[in-house]
């Protein structure tokens, strides 16, 4: 199923219209025409199902059909936190597969070992659109501007829950006996350190601020894998 973008201010009553890229994808790469039926998401929760009306240069205006909220999403909403990488190239394949994997907000912090500081919200979100799109997702994950790690920890009073990978944790200590003590979860939040981990200082003031320390296997994994294995049992934690 192809699905298009479509901002909130552009949803009428009873219209939807695409511009720009969005309009030019319909019209010059899939080659949709007046009368095809089409899916547009807001990125908001939003589904709508859509007939082709009208198709200009830059626009493309749609009858809305039907629309549905939250398809293909979960009830609980998952925050990813994860350190920025050194490799840029990396931290944007993390942005991309964490939306595929179903979260709805990434907070890029900075830490003790923490290499890299620049950030790139507009590419970042770019990458997020495109891959909720790809998805079949109708929610884009908002992606906040970088904060340190000690600020992360103020927020974890806002969560049901909140886990925080790393290799020192116990192998009892699995996400899943984590969610298992915690009823009814409708938050959550996953913490993934830098390359080089995070410090023994930093686990601390982590537990202390509520977090849980999960163990995700005997390997120690890269920082941007780290996240794809905890939300992928997250997904099927979520989904079962």
């Amino acid at each position: 199923m192809e699905i298009f973008f479509s901002s909130n201010e552009d949803w009428r009553d009873e219209e939807i219209i695409l511009r720009d890229e969005e309009a030019n994808h319909l019209s010059r790469v899939v080659r949709k025409n007046v009368g095809d039926s089409i899916s547009i998401t807001d990125g908001r929760g939003r589904l709508a199902e859509a007939r082709i009306v009208r198709i200009t240069k830059k626009e493309a205006h749609c009858a809305i059909l039907a629309i549905q909220n939250n398809v293909n999403e979960t009830s609980c909403d998952i925050t990813l936190s994860i350190a920025l990488l050194k490799n840029p190239g990396r931290f944007d394949f993390c942005i991309e597969k964490a939306t595929e994997l179903g979260v709805k907000h990434i907070i890029p912090f900075c830490s003790e070992r923490t290499v890299a500081k620049g950030e790139r919200p507009e590419r970042w979100n770019h990458i997020a659109r495109s891959a909720m799109k790809q998805s079949c997702r109708c929610i884009q994950p908002e992606i906040s501007p970088v904060e340190s790690f000690t600020a992360i920890l103020k927020k974890t009073e806002s969560y049901d829950l909140v886990l925080c990978a790393h290799e020192k944790a116990n192998s009892s200590e699995t996400i899943a006996a984590a969610m298992s003590a915690v009823a009814g979860i409708s938050s959550l939040m996953l913490c993934i350190g830098p390359e080089g981990g995070f410090t023994d200082e930093e686990l601390e003031m982590a537990r202390r601020a509520g977090c849980k320390i999960v163990w995700l296997g005997p390997r120690r994994l890269r920082s941007e894998t780290a996240a794809i294995v905890a939300l992928s049992q997250l997904g099927k934690l979520l989904f079962s």
